[in-house]
């Protein structure tokens, strides 16, 4: 799960995403794991 496809599988109804490469794969782990819940908290919004 990464950047590129965690919006859909949320919209999709996913509820338990594993996103390690999108984690761990390159940068720094923290930001990465910001940007994601950052995409999931906006994506869930828009559902309501």
């Amino acid at each position: 799960m990464g950047l590129d496809t965690v919006a859909e599988a949320v919209q999709a109804g996913a509820e338990i995403l594993v996103a390690g490469s999108a984690v761990f794969g390159q940068g720094d782990p923290k930001a990465n794991v910001q940007r994601l819940l950052k995409v999931v908290r906006e994506t869930s919004l828009q559902k309501v």
